[in-house]
């Protein structure tokens, strides 16, 4: 039964790596095409510019917010209480991984500014009064976020169904935040990468000191 179990969460684990090693595709590609010299793709989603998708990704955007954590929490506490830890740890990293590298790394630098920063407001749509933010862009917070909501879709569904899931859910949200022009595609493809690999550290940690056996009331023994 415990070999079992620990083949199962072989499983998860392996599915969060080939996960993320997915999300380098689209990340080699932007550097390869030096995608934000052009802004290509981020003109490839703008300049689509609709009533339905902007109305659409207007919306979709706010599932990247830190705040879907919590109530993601309680789901887990419902469903997959075992798993409580493991989002508690991958929320707190990687929001401290995006803050050091936006706010410390790279303030202040060319690689801080945002699509509108680089190539100015004009050069995109600006959808249904969405700001034009201007600095920060990498990586992209929104999509960090988003698949680390992925990474435990994945987690609490360890199959091709919840990959579907896991990675569409992010995949909207990355792709929400270039529709708006607030990311540039390399921000959105980091991001992507930061969120599962956290998610993926945190189930390791989490797996290796045998949190998952625990409660939120139970106290370590």
């Amino acid at each position: 039964m415990r070999k079992k179990e620990d083949q199962m969460q072989d499983k998860e684990s392996k599915l969060l790596l080939y996960s993320a090693m997915v999300m380098f595709i689209p990340y080699i590609i932007s550097i390869i095409t030096n995608e934000t010299a052009t802004a290509w793709c981020v003109h490839m989603f703008n300049d689509i510019n609709t009533p339905f998708w902007n109305a659409f990704f207007a919306y979709a955007t706010h599932l990247g917010d830190g705040l879907v954590l919590i109530p993601l929490l309680f789901i887990l506490l419902w469903l997959k209480r075992e798993y409580w830890s493991v989002l508690v740890m991958a929320s707190a990293i990687h929001g401290i991984i995006v803050y050091v590298v936006k706010e410390q790394i790279l303030k202040g630098t060319e690689f801080a500014l945002r699509p509108a920063g680089l190539h100015g407001h004009d050069a995109f749509h600006q959808i249904l009064n969405h700001h034009l933010h201007t600095i920060d862009t990498f990586p992209s917070g929104h999509t960090t976020t988003a698949f680390v909501v992925g990474g435990m879709i994945i987690l609490m569904l360890p199959n091709w169904k919840g990959i579907i899931l896991g990675i569409g859910y992010g995949a909207i949200i990355a792709i929400s935040r270039m529709y708006l022009a607030q990311h540039f595609l390399v921000d959105v493809s980091a991001g992507a990468i930061v969120g599962l690999l956290t998610v993926w550290f945190s189930w390791t940690v989490a797996k290796r000191k045998n949190w998952l056996r625990l409660k939120p009331w139970e106290k370590i023994s």
